[in-house]
């Protein structure tokens, strides 16, 4: 009798509040909103409470890193979603991402150093320090997909499309930034001398092949402001 009374209870609930449902919503997004009013999103894991007591902290901070590789990842989707499969929506997406791993760098790096350093043991600071240089490669990451986002919204406003050598040069970042992605997901425990070292060769081939394409793209700017003063003349 008990479990048939629960039940019709509940039946009564959704079919009383069934008509208030958008009023219900909107209510719960003033009382709970995902988004501070000025736009900058919290982050999902950390908490200063946890301050000091390190071991939590640092655990809460590689969630929220592990969340911020996400974020890349999904950043570099959409930057080859735009370049080669010309989905200019995606831009927006590509630019949210990048003002979201910024907003991520700043509140990690933060509370990375607010925790408190007397009850830090030795194998804590040398996660800190790691976890700070592997939020800075998720950042640069970013930095460089927007980069070559940049490169292709110039063109498409001079009304030109990247060259078939620059869409070349994008592809060759594929490879070396998908291996950063797997090296910096990796477990702390793993991130030791050899892999710190194979990820600054990564990031030394990402930064080679992004200024080449800056090169491409300066090269693809001239001939184009070049060709339009030449009909200009004729």
């Amino acid at each position: 009798h008990f479990a048939n009374a629960h039940t019709i209870f509940n039946i009564f609930n959704v079919i009383v509040l069934f008509p208030f449902i958008k009023q219900l919503a909107r209510l719960t997004e003033i009382i709970v909103p995902s988004k501070p009013k000025d736009g900058k999103l919290k982050p999902h894991f950390l908490d200063k409470r946890m301050l000091n007591t390190p071991s939590i902290a640092i655990e809460q901070v590689l969630k929220e890193t592990k969340h911020m590789l996400e974020v890349s990842k999904d950043m570099t989707k959409y930057m080859y979603q735009t370049v080669y499969r010309n989905k200019d929506k995606a831009i927006d997406e590509v630019s949210e991402r990048e003002n979201k791993l910024n907003d991520m760098q700043h509140d990690i790096t933060s509370f990375l150093v607010d925790i408190n350093p007397e009850n830090l043991t030795n194998k804590e600071l040398t996660d800190t320090n790691t976890l700070i240089q592997i939020v800075d490669h998720a950042e640069r990451i970013g930095d460089h997909n927007s980069a070559i986002i940049h490169h292709y919204a110039t063109l498409k406003d001079l009304k030109k499309s990247l060259t078939t050598d620059t869409l070349s040069s994008v592809k060759k970042l594929y490879t070396p930034i998908q291996k950063m992605f797997k090296l910096l997901s990796g477990d702390l425990k793993t991130m030791n001398g050899s892999t710190r070292h194979s990820i600054k060769n990564l990031e030394k081939e990402v930064q080679d092949i992004e200024a080449d394409i800056r090169k491409q793209h300066i090269n693809d700017i001239r001939k184009k402001v070049i060709t339009q003063i030449g009909r200009a003349h004729v």
